[in-house]
C-alpha cells in the first residue's frame, strides 16, 4: 500500500491542479452560479497556481496517493492595515480533494502541512471561506477547529 505523501507543488503539477480546481468549482457551481467558470478557464487557473509557485507569500502543496495528484491545498499569508493588533494571518483559498480518495485524511494531512507552513512563518492566526451550501466543507472545517466570526453577504445591483 503506498501511503499519502504530502509535498510541495511544482509546475509539473499544474495539469493535475487545474483538474482539480475544475471539480472542486462544478461541485460549487450546482450551490450557486456565482462559481461557474468562463468556458476555459485553463490559462487564468495556469497563471493563478503559477503566482502560488512562485512567490514566498503563497503556499501551494499537494497530495500523492498511488504516484497520482489526489488533492492541493492554496494558502497565503495576507496584512491587515496597521490599526489592527493581529495584521498578518493566514488564508486558505482552497482546499480540494477528487471525490474518489475523500474521507482517506488526505483533506487534513494537507491541512495540517499548510498549519506547519504557517508556523514557519510566524503566523498563529488562520482564515477561511467556505460554501454554506457545502455540508461536507462544513463537517471538515469545524471539525478542524474553525468557527463563524464574519458572514459575507452579495447582491445582484439592478441593471436597469
Amino acid at each position: 500500500m503506498n501511503p499519502i505523501v504530502i509535498r510541495k507543488a511544482n509546475t509539473d503539477d499544474i495539469p493535475a491542479l487545474i483538474s482539480l480546481w475544475r471539480e472542486l468549482h462544478d461541485l460549487h457551481s450546482t450551490y450557486s452560479p456565482i462559481w461557474m467558470a468562463i468556458p476555459d478557464p485553463t490559462k487564468p487557473v495556469t497563471d493563478m497556481f503559477t503566482k502560488f509557485l512562485e512567490t514566498q507569500e503563497h503556499g501551494l502543496f499537494v497530495a500523492e496517493a498511488h504516484g497520482i495528484v489526489a488533492g492541493f491545498i492554496s494558502i497565503s499569508v495576507l496584512q491587515r492595515p496597521e490599526a489592527f493588533a493581529c495584521q498578518r494571518y493566514g488564508y486558505v483559498y482552497d482546499l480540494s480533494v477528487t471525490e474518489p480518495m475523500r474521507r482517506r485524511g488526505i483533506g487534513t494531512a494537507l491541512f495540517d502541512e499548510a498549519c506547519r507552513w504557517f508556523a514557519s512563518n510566524g503566523i498563529s492566526r488562520v482564515e477561511l471561506s467556505y460554501a454554506l451550501a457545502n455540508p461536507s466543507a462544513t463537517k471538515f472545517w469545524q471539525v478542524a477547529g474553525f468557527q463563524p466570526y464574519l458572514q459575507r453577504c452579495f447582491r445582484y445591483l439592478d441593471e436597469s
